[in-house]
């Protein structure tokens, strides 16, 4: 069996450009390792002739094809070529894919290989009747504003370049920044694995969730590399990050409507709070108020007030009691300003209103007006103060009747009766509804 015994220190090199296309030297020998000699004779000629190249520098190739040792391709000794001396053999087998990837990928299409007329050569060129892409297959980093040239320099020429990165070059956290790059303004990173044979898709993206760069990753055979008019990737990669986009934006979603539920149930708790506060400082300014007033009252004054209470607490639960009589609850007012809410039944005054949504009738403190305001004042704003506050009630009653959680019903109408504990006429003669 031939084996193969080139130098220590060079590469074997397999392939070639022969007529415009790559050649493998393993295609001189059949399945049980033996020659094809009319295959042999063709290509030992077309050695001869000049007529096979280098896939990486472009010069000739020699074609060493004898009975000891395995088929091979070689340099001239003076030829300079940096693929040389490196794993020339994975090289030329993963361009040899990739070439046949963009073959299956533009069956209508004219593939050059080997192109050497530009000031930034390709791989390969994809001539489609539409447009040209280039594909190269870079294998050792360059600097980033290089990088920015050769791209705009493609684009001014009207190709669609294609960058793939050789996975030994660019896998370190050097070369991350270059990865980044690539990926931010063409929007894909393809990445090589010649030992593995299969590709890194690497895209970058902005998470709707965690607000920051992130880069989705997905690997596959490279066998199954597809291009298209966009030089994306294969649809199975477009799928699989259509949905991380879907569920990342779902978390999103919910993350926000979270955040507005938590910040206005703490907006509510913060006014309940308010409210609660201010009513116990009126109380405790209040008290204070009473009891500087008990203090500088004589023991008379004292009794004469003690003997009136007790003569208004009379005649509230005689008056209380000749209503319940004639079968309805006493209309009254509570100083606080609070709303009475009472079991449903019509409304008997403009103070009543018929919350049918409850099944039950409000009883609303009267509009009052500031003290060193005049009567004319009370005349000309209380209507519209009282028509108002109805429309305010005719929403809330609406919100109620709709088809709402209860715990949601509760907080508004917690929040409604805070709002009509003001009672003053300014309040409501320049309430908008919201």
């Amino acid at each position: 069996m031939m084996e193969h015994e080139g130098k220590a220190k060079e590469s074997y090199i397999e392939c070639a450009v022969y007529q415009g296309e790559l050649w493998s030297v393993n295609e001189l020998l059949d399945e049980k390792g033996k020659y094809k000699r009319d295959l042999q004779l063709e290509m030992r000629k077309a050695s001869q002739k000049n007529g096979l190249f280098c896939p990486e520098c472009g010069s000739l190739l020699v074609l060493c094809a004898g009975e000891i040792i395995k088929p091979y391709l070689r340099h001239h000794q003076k030829e300079q070529c940096e693929g040389r001396f490196r794993d020339f053999r994975a090289i030329t087998h993963t361009k040899a894919i990739l070439c046949e990837n963009a073959r299956r990928s533009f069956p209508e299409a004219k593939v050059v290989i080997g192109q050497k007329e530009h000031k930034y050569p390709f791989d390969f060129i994809i001539d489609t009747p539409d447009r040209q892409y280039g594909i190269k297959y870079l294998r050792s980093p360059i600097k980033l504003a290089e990088w920015d040239e050769r791209h705009a320099y493609y684009q001014e020429l009207g190709i669609r370049d294609i960058w793939i990165l050789d996975y030994a070059a660019f896998h370190t956290e050097t070369t991350a920044a270059f990865e980044y790059n690539i990926a931010k303004v063409k929007g894909l990173c393809i990445v090589v694995n010649a030992q593995q044979e299969n590709v890194i898709l690497k895209k970058a993206y902005r998470s709707p969730v965690t607000d920051s760069d992130e880069t989705f990753t997905a690997v596959y055979p490279l066998k199954e590399l597809l291009f298209h008019e966009q030089a994306d990737i294969w649809r199975t990669y477009g799928d699989e990050y259509n949905k991380l986009m879907d569920r990342l934006g779902r978390i999103a979603e919910i993350r926000r409507e979270q955040i507005e539920k938590e910040q206005k149930e703490k907006e509510l708790k913060a006014q309940v709070l308010a409210k609660k506060l201010q009513a116990k400082q009126e109380e405790a300014e209040r008290l204070k108020e009473e009891q500087l007033a008990e203090q500088q009252l004589t023991k008379q004054q004292m009794e004469q007030q003690k003997e009136q209470q007790i003569e208004q607490v009379r005649l509230y639960e005689q008056e209380m009691s000749e209503k319940r009589a004639r079968g309805y609850q006493q209309q009254r007012e509570a100083q606080s300003g609070e709303v009475m809410r009472n079991p449903f039944r019509k409304a008997r005054s403009d103070k009543e209103f018929e919350m049918t949504a409850l099944q039950e009738t409000w009883i609303l403190p009267g509009l009052q007006i500031a003290q060193n305001k005049p009567d004319s004042y009370y005349k000309v704003m209380c209507p519209k103060a009282g028509e108002n506050r109805k429309k305010y009630l005719q929403n809330i009653n609406r919100k109620l009747a709709s088809d709402l959680p209860d715990r949601q019903k509760e907080k508004i109408v917690e929040r409604a009766l805070l709002e009509l504990q003001d009672s003053r006429i300014y309040t409501w003669y320049n309430y908008k509804k919201g």
